[in-house]
């Protein structure tokens, strides 16, 4: 998965974890997370740690990501 592929997953969608991005794209968190670290400090992405499950993940904690940059 490329950083533009990860932008069109999120443009458009409320928060997204880093698991739903790991499991579409059939790569792991750790990568995922790394790649959109990218994005947070470009500013176009903000970036919380979800503990509501509030994102299905369904862990105790998770990355969760929201595009908020240009589209």
């Amino acid at each position: 998965m490329t950083l533009k592929q990860l932008r069109k997953r999120l443009i458009g969608r409320d928060w997204v974890s880093a698991q739903e991005l790991a499991t579409s794209s059939g790569s792991d968190v750790k990568t995922i997370e790394m790649m959109m670290s990218h994005w947070v400090a470009s500013g176009d992405v903000v970036e919380k740690t979800s503990c509501d499950h509030c994102n299905g993940c369904f862990i105790s904690k998770c990355q969760s990501y929201c595009w908020c940059g240009k589209v």
